[in-house]
């Protein structure tokens, strides 16, 4: 599947390197698995390049000489595996250097309870190194020597001999946690003892290992799902949580209009990351597939609301990924600006507040049109205000709509200031009509509202508050064109889903 999952899988698999030591007469006497960890170095256990023999290093089928640069222990007449087990190698020469690869991010957080973790390596498999994956579960710490907590096993994973030195990613983070020390049971799948990066950080604090390997490795922001959670907000847990309630076959006829074919049961994190930030075409075929599998149409329509935040059209995305940040940011300040957002209709700016919602309970209201009538304490027009407040009060459980009721409402301290409080759960969409907005408009409505953020929708900004300091532009992806296809495609998706699910 070509969810971030695969991603960390082969991430691993193209850091994985075949390692052999061999005695004076050329003979291997001992071969393993190690991990790429900067441009030169290699992880291992330390069992797989015992001090008798001369290690060399396999990578995409070219031999390099390799020079053990620690090894623990390290004393002759003992046995290699015993605690810590590990060994880190310099590989290639000036005249054969390796040739420019990636490398895997290490990380020295332990897993939780029954984390997904993976494997792979060259395991002897019918007494010869063989390719080889292993996915396991996390089951908590092992106690090394001297009663350390310092090694992790494993389960629901077979691990056979020769896999020892193999990174063990961490399927949520993309990062490597450990490497495989020793199988736990070479005929069952009981599965692996690992030595974490805990131990391999500090035991080999001398080479700063975890500085090293960050530069080789920047850690990659698209790939891993902590850095998805951080960048989609509570967008990806929404998703989640939608999906979370499909069965599996609806969830895999999602995906097979969308031309991904997943390896065993669904996940609902890869099948969440595969809906957002694709096309809006597709997104139409993924949610109709869904309708179409459940005979029913509310589920999709609010995948549809969740995710098309994140859609495209012609290849450029609806709402512009800087114009969602800055709108986020503006969120949390306490006085914000009044923000310009370059589009034509109050549904991209939904789309907007949709991407920038890093936090739940942030949702778009548009207030009624000015009036020529003044309200004489605020200097506001009074259609306007009455729409204001009648929100405010409306957001925190103040639902009155009667103009007395809204006004004494407002007058009271204890309503009032509960629905200002409550007020950055709402962004307040000023009328289309922007030719009459002036800047002294705009300086007497954040006077009377300043903790509360409006948006102006407009292509083009009137001369009155064009440049203003109390205003702040946010850029557009899509031209006029393109935005009215996004929206008359929107509107086409939400009425074919409810048709599709009635017949």
């Amino acid at each position: 599947m070509s969810g971030y999952r695969q991603r960390h899988r082969g991430a691993l698999d193209a850091a994985t390197v075949r390692i052999e030591t061999k005695d004076a007469s050329g003979k291997v006497i001992e071969h393993g698995t190690g991990i790429l960890v900067t441009a030169d170095w290699v992880l291992t256990c330390a069992h797989v390049v015992p001090p008798m023999g001369t290690p060399t290093v396999v990578y995409r089928g070219v031999e390099y000489p390799a020079e053990v640069l620690q090894r623990l222990p390290d004393r002759d007449g003992i046995k290699l595996y015993t605690f810590p087990d590990i060994a880190l190698l310099k590989v290639g020469t000036p005249a054969e250097p390796l040739p420019q690869h990636t490398c895997v991010e290490l990380e020295d957080r332990e897993p939780g309870n029954r984390d997904d973790l993976y494997a792979s390596g060259w395991p002897s498999i019918a007494g010869r190194p063989m390719w080889d994956t292993m996915s396991m579960k996390f089951d908590g710490q092992r106690g090394g020597e001297d009663a350390d907590p310092l090694l992790y096993k494993t389960q629901d994973g077979q691990v056979q001999p020769g896999a020892s030195g193999a990174g063990v990613v961490h399927l949520d983070s993309g990062k490597v946690v450990g490497i495989v020390k020793m199988t736990r049971d070479k005929t069952t799948n009981l599965g692996a003892v690992i030595v974490p990066m805990t131990t391999v950080f500090a035991k080999l604090a001398e080479f700063e290992l975890p500085a090293k390997n960050q530069a080789a490795a920047p850690a990659d922001e698209q790939a891993s799902l902590e850095a998805h959670r951080r960048r989609l907000g509570w967008v990806l847990q929404a998703v989640l949580n939608e999906l979370d309630a499909i069965t599996e076959q609806p969830r895999r006829s999602m995906l097979k209009v969308l031309r991904v074919e997943p390896v065993g049961q669904v996940d609902i994190n890869d099948l969440a990351l595969e809906l957002l930030g694709i096309s809006l075409d597709d997104l139409r075929r993924a949610l109709r597939a869904l309708a179409e599998a459940q005979h029913e149409h509310r589920q999709a329509v609010y995948l549809l609301r969740a995710t098309a935040c994140w859609s495209s059209v012609r290849d450029k995305p609806w709402v512009a990924p800087d114009g969602a940040a800055l709108l986020a940011a503006e969120r949390e300040f306490p006085r914000p600006h009044v923000v310009h957002i370059d589009c034509a209709t109050v549904r991209t700016v939904e789309m907007y507040v949709g991407r920038a919602a890093l936090k739940p309970d942030w949702h778009t209201v548009a207030v009624k049109a000015l009036d020529a009538e003044t309200d004489p304490e605020t200097g506001l027009p009074a259609g306007l205000l009455h729409s204001i407040r009648a929100e405010l009060l409306a957001n925190a459980g103040l639902p009155w709509e009667n103009e007395d009721e809204v006004r004494r409402g407002w007058q009271t301290e204890r309503s009032r200031n509960a629905a200002l409080r409550q007020a950055r759960e709402l962004l307040l969409v000023l009328p289309a009509e922007t030719g009459e907005l002036d800047e002294d408009l705009l300086e007497r409505l954040k006077a009377a509202f300043p903790a509360v953020l409006f948006a102006i929708s407009s292509r083009q900004l009137s001369r009155g508050i064009a440049g203003s300091p109390l205003l702040l532009s946010v850029p557009a992806a899509l031209d006029a064109e393109n935005e009215e296809e996004a929206v008359a495609t929107y509107t086409a998706i939400e009425r074919q889903l409810e048709e599709v699910a009635g017949r």
